[in-house]
This record gives structure tokens, C-alpha cells and sequence, in this order.
């Protein structure tokens, strides 16, 4: 994972600031130039579904800096910073390779099928509950999460799946790469992700889940929703005190 101290993208590529971050509409357009992409900046007007594109391009440089930088170009991002109450998704996908000046750069050895499949679990019911339970809260409903944490979070171990599982799950990812369901808190409250958890399961699922089963499931997947909505206003009440 790459330590992305948005200090460090902004010297090494030269990047404008106003005010407390990167001038990124500045960068929208491709330059006549050689570039690098970059998803500049961030919150859910930058990441508001799992596949995103790069929203800005920034001139290449060729200091020492830059060059470490762009050994990390990935199309794999995990957010440092989770607001719970603004934020849609916790793991990005992006249609190229690209850096980021707030997300960190996530380089693996896995398959780009092993990558969807970690992706969509991130994202799921699960992958949420697994990040909410370890999370460090600083302020405001935010939760920071640096790269020691990330790594040592027990994730869904996509190398240990067999292939048609890892299928599934990446099959299960491009159905849902570009849906938006709204920040956090809303898809739980709407339940506009149920569909997604359901797939998953079934994905995981040992056995065939039938109609009946499935409807329990969604039942069951509902009263959970229930219950982490109000952890998370909870959550919000006590960061606006």
C-alpha cells in the first residue's frame, strides 16, 4: 500500500493548492504533455460508486519522488479517511491505472478477478462491519484508518476461494460496479443494497439458496440494517456533541 501523505503527491507533481487541498478542476483536462491520471481529491462527489474513472490528469514529473509515486499506479484504492454519514463506498476501482492525492494506492499480486471479488466484499454488509469494528474515530463521524490497519484487517482471504467462486464474486462486481446507493448511512436505512449483500452470500454460500431461504435472508438482512443504522446515528450524535 502506498503512503499517500497528499503533501508528498503535491511536491513530487507540482500540484496547485487552494485553500486545504489541490486545485483538481484545474487538472481536468487531459494536457498536451505527458500525464499521469490521478483521482484528485476526494468525498462522495470523486467516489460515489465501487468503479470510478479518473477525474484528472497531472503532467509527469521526473524527480525521485515522482518516480516512487508512480511505481504505485494501481487501479485498487482504499480510503484513509471514512466519513459515515457523506461517504458511498470504503474500496475504489478505477477504469485505468492511476495515483491518488488522498486515497491509498493498493499494488497486489492478486488477479484482476481476485481484485473485483476483495473489492465487492470490501463494500458488502461484511466488509463494512469488519473496517466499523477496528476503526479509529477522530472527529466528526470520520474514521481514520492508516496502511499498518488496513493490512492487518481480517479480510475475506480471496486467494483461499476456489476459481468459481472468485468468479461469482467478480461476476457480481461488474453487475454492481456502477450503482450508486447513496452514502453509507442511507443504504442501510433504504436498504438499496440488499440485492448486492444477497449475491455475495450466495457467491460464499456452500450450498444452493433457495427462494424460501432467500427471502429469510433478506429479512434477516434487513433487521441487521436496522440495527448498524442506529449504531451509526448514534455515531453522529456523539461527534456533534
Amino acid at each position: 500500500m502506498g503512503v499517500n501523505r497528499r503533501g508528498d503527491v503535491i511536491e513530487a507533481f507540482n500540484l496547485i493548492v487552494r485553500g486545504n487541498g489541490v486545485a483538481c478542476d484545474i487538472y481536468r483536462n487531459r494536457p498536451n504533455v505527458p500525464y499521469i491520471p490521478i483521482i484528485c481529491g476526494g468525498g462522495k462527489e470523486v467516489a460515489n460508486k465501487m468503479l470510478i474513472q479518473p477525474n484528472a490528469c497531472v503532467p509527469d514529473m521526473d524527480n525521485s519522488k515522482a518516480r516512487r509515486i508512480k511505481l504505485l499506479r494501481t487501479r485498487f484504492f482504499l480510503l484513509n479517511r471514512i466519513r459515515w454519514n457523506t461517504h458511498n463506498v470504503l474500496a475504489l476501482r478505477t477504469t485505468e491505472p492511476a495515483i491518488s492525492n488522498v486515497y491509498f494506492m493498493v499494488r497486489t499480486s492478486l488477479t484482476e478477478e481476485q481484485k473485483k471479488a476483495l473489492v465487492l466484499w470490501l463494500n458488502s454488509f461484511w466488509g463494512i462491519l469488519t473496517v466499523f469494528a477496528f476503526m479509529e474515530i477522530t472527529e466528526e463521524a470520520f474514521t481514520r484508518l492508516n496502511t499498518a490497519q488496513w493490512r492487518v484487517l481480517p479480510v475475506l482471504n480471496v486467494r483461499e476461494l476456489d476459481e468459481g467462486t472468485v468468479k461469482c464474486l467478480a461476476k457480481a462486481f461488474d453487475k454492481y460496479a456502477n450503482a450508486n446507493f447513496g452514502r453509507l448511512a442511507e443504504q442501510f436505512e433504504r436498504g438499496t443494497r440488499t440485492d448486492m449483500d444477497v449475491d455475495v452470500i450466495k457467491c460464499l454460500s456452500t450450498s444452493p439458496i433457495s427462494a424460501d431461504k432467500e427471502g429469510t435472508l433478506r429479512s434477516e438482512l434487513k433487521e441487521l440494517y436496522a440495527q448498524f443504522s442506529a449504531a451509526l446515528r448514534q455515531l453522529s450524535r456523539h461527534s456533534s456533541q
